[in-house]
Order: structure tokens, then C-alpha cells, then sequence
């Protein structure tokens, strides 16, 4: 289990518009997320998306979460760290390391540079979101020039709520395929079979020597 804890806040009242420290969270639980790579962006992005809403971090990611003040003023008016941009900068590291773990090693040099979650979910979005929607637009175009036999399959890509993982859309399309082609064989079978009942049978007429032969008049 994820491990949290609360932190006292009885010397700072902070501003609600910022980071609260009222639910820090110390470790991750081990989660089955896919390495972010070329092609697991948008499977990637939702799994870090529902993990961390579901702790109250995505702010974090977004920006919507700011930064509490370095100093806030103490009630002798000298000015003291403030405990809650420590705790900030805690849960920002712990959360950093823990979306580079999730990073394919392949792309781990590209994170050198980066400081912040923020930081990563940028990087990660600059390499891969835009190559990923021209993806979607080229097999968009494709599914939509495909004939009438996979309308279903198109339709159900198309309205989907969720983006449909594209190796499930694959799966679709060649099952599908497979069975156009079975019923294609199907018919050819079917039809051989009728032609071969109407063909005349030739056999009788070379049984017994030689074929006839028109004679000459």
C-alpha cells in the first residue's frame, strides 16, 4: 500500500489555491503500468492520469498544483522556511523518480535534463503526443477507407469514448479479414461443387475404342 501522512499545520496556514501537505504520500505501491515508449504513449498517459487523480497528485503533472512560498513570515515577523515547500519538494522528487521508473530505458536519456514531474510529463508529451495524434489521423484515414465489411469496426474506433489500444484494433481488423476471406472460400467452393454437377460426363464416349468420327461424304 501507498504510505501517507499528514503534516502538522498549526505554524503556517497556507493559502487553499496552493499545496496543502494534508496527504503526502511517502512510497508508491507496485503497479502494472506500461513502460512508456513509441508506441504505449497514450496507454501510458491514462494509467498515470487514473493513478495519480486517484492520490490527488495530478496537479502535480498539470500545473494546477502550485508551489507553496520558500518563506513565509512567522508570528514575530522574521521570516522562516516555510515546512510546506519542503514537503512540496519531497513529494515532487518521490513522484519524479517514480515516473522515470516508468520510462522505457530506451527513452531514459532523453529525461536527463528534467528537475520536476512536471518537467517529465512535458518531455513526455513533446516526444511522443504529437507523433502519436498523426498516427491516430493516418489510421483514422485508413479506417475510414476501408469497405463496407468493417463499417462496424470503424464505427465502434471512431465513436469510442476511450482510445481503443492499437493492438486490439489490429486483432479486430484481421478477424475480420479472416472471416471475409473464409466466406470468399466458402463460395468458391460452393460454386465448384455446382459446376461440377452440371458438367457432362465425357467418360462414356472414349469407352470401348476409339471416339467416333464423321464420315466423309
Amino acid at each position: 500500500m501507498a504510505t501517507t501522512h499528514s503534516v502538522d499545520s498549526d505554524s503556517v496556514d497556507p493559502p487553499s489555491s496552493v499545496f496543502l501537505g494534508d496527504r503526502v504520500i511517502t512510497s508508491f505501491p507496485r503497479y502494472e503500468v506500461v513502460k512508456l515508449d513509441a508506441d504505449s504513449f497514450i496507454q501510458w498517459q491514462q494509467q498515470i492520469r487514473l493513478i495519480l487523480r486517484g492520490y490527488s497528485l495530478l496537479g502535480f503533472l498539470d500545473g494546477t498544483l502550485t508551489a507553496p512560498s520558500r518563506f513565509v513570515q512567522s508570528p514575530d515577523g522574521a521570516l522562516v522556511t516555510n515546512p510546506f515547500a519542503l514537503v512540496y519538494d519531497e513529494q515532487d522528487n518521490l513522484l519524479t523518480s517514480w515516473l522515470l521508473s516508468m520510462i522505457s530505458s530506451s527513452f531514459l536519456t532523453l529525461f536527463t535534463d528534467v528537475r520536476t514531474a512536471g518537467d517529465v510529463w512535458i518531455m513526455a508529451n513533446n516526444l511522443f503526443a504529437a507523433d502519436t495524434t498523426a498516427k491516430q489521423s493516418q489510421l483514422r484515414h485508413e479506417l475510414h477507407s476501408l469497405q463496407k465489411e468493417f463499417d462496424i469496426i470503424v464505427s465502434h474506433a471512431s465513436f469510442s469514448p476511450v482510445p481503443l489500444p492499437f493492438q486490439r484494433l489490429v486483432d479486430a481488423l484481421s478477424e475480420c479479414e479472416a472471416r471475409q476471406i473464409q466466406s470468399v472460400q466458402d463460395v468458391l467452393v460452393a460454386a465448384n461443387v455446382v459446376e461440377g454437377t452440371q458438367l457432362p460426363s465425357t467418360d462414356g464416349a472414349f469407352r470401348g475404342g476409339r471416339p467416333p468420327s464423321r464420315g466423309r461424304g
